[in-house]
């Protein structure tokens, strides 16, 4: 089975197979079940965020991708998510002040925080691919404007290369063993 499907299954630990249709699941409640729940309304966005806010909890909880990076990447993406349902919630919600007084929206201007959500799980994208291209090493500079290699405990697993694989070695394929060049 897993040389059927391969792709699908080589990003997940062994024991999380199943992990591929947990996924697809996510995205189809986001995705299409959402579509029929009161739409336009809070409702609609409440539901959304608590759906987020589960999948997030149940990567933190199982981390069922190969690596801590792919967990990690995973779980910033789905919350990058969740607070833009929220800030979409705070966006359209009505509140009354103390005089009864209604105020149409709490967040007038929602771009800026928005931006910066969206933004991060790029950011962590790139950082995992800088770290990955100098081999889970990340150029310091010294004071003295000598370089040299700091140590990262990030490591991006090739899709190639099986989880059976990286425990056997202790490694994946591209890092050399500390002290062994």
């Amino acid at each position: 089975m897993r040389s059927n499907y391969g792709v699908f299954l080589r990003q997940y630990e062994p024991r999380y197979w199943y992990y591929a249709v947990v996924e697809l699941t996510f995205k189809m409640l986001l995705t299409g079940v959402l579509c029929l729940i009161s739409p336009g309304t809070p409702l609609q966005l409440i539901v959304a965020l608590c759906t987020c806010l589960c999948y997030a909890i149940l990567i933190l909880h199982q981390a069922p991708f190969v690596t801590r990076t792919a967990d990690c990447l995973s779980t910033v993406c789905t919350m990058a998510l969740a607070v833009t349902l929220a800030v979409g919630l705070l966006h359209i919600a009505k509140f009354r002040d103390s005089g009864g007084k209604e105020h149409e929206e709490l967040l007038k201007e929602p771009d800026f925080i928005l931006m910066v959500v969206n933004v991060l799980p790029i950011a962590v994208y790139v950082v995992n691919l800088v770290l990955h291209a100098y081999g889970g090493k990340f150029p310091r500079c010294r004071k003295s404007g000598q370089r040299e290699l700091m140590v990262s405990t990030t490591s991006v697993t090739p899709v190639s290369q099986t989880v059976e694989e990286v425990n056997a070695t202790g490694f994946w394929q591209g890092e050399k063993r500390r002290g062994k060049e």
